[in-house]
């Protein structure tokens, strides 16, 4: 219980800093995501299927994704405990964040509190 409400306030750090800067810290990721592997090590293999998808939007992007939240993709879903969950996750950030963009057009906004509100949306919405 103790690391997990470290790791929700290093994700609100996380989203807080991008939100200010357009950057995320790899201090703070590192320690969410060594948080995050005590607890859930077991869901590797969802993680590294969401930074797969994260990648190739990196690369068809033409790298207007963030380096940050390339590598938050593979932190912030290691909660989720199955594929249905990390579809729901990734529905609910790309909606979000795409809804926020039609108010923002041409403009670049941080995409970490998308992330990591459409990944507790997905955990706690979906058995």
């Amino acid at each position: 219980m103790i690391l997990e409400i470290l790791a929700i306030a290093f994700f609100a750090k996380i989203a807080w800093y991008d939100i200010r800067t357009q950057m995320i810290k790899n201090s703070d990721l590192l320690a969410t995501g060594l948080i995050l592997l005590m607890l859930y090590w077991r869901n590797w293999l969802i993680s590294f299927l969401n930074f797969t998808i994260y990648l190739m939007l990196y690369f068809i992007s033409q790298r207007k994704l963030g380096e940050g939240d390339l590598k938050l993709s593979i932190i912030c879903t290691l909660p989720l405990s199955s594929f249905f969950q990390l579809m729901h996750a990734v529905t609910i950030t790309w909606l979000i964040g795409g809804v926020f963009a039609l108010f923002k057009p041409k403009a670049s906004f941080a995409f970490a509190p998308f992330m990591i509100l459409g990944t507790v949306l997905a955990k706690f919405s979906i058995p």
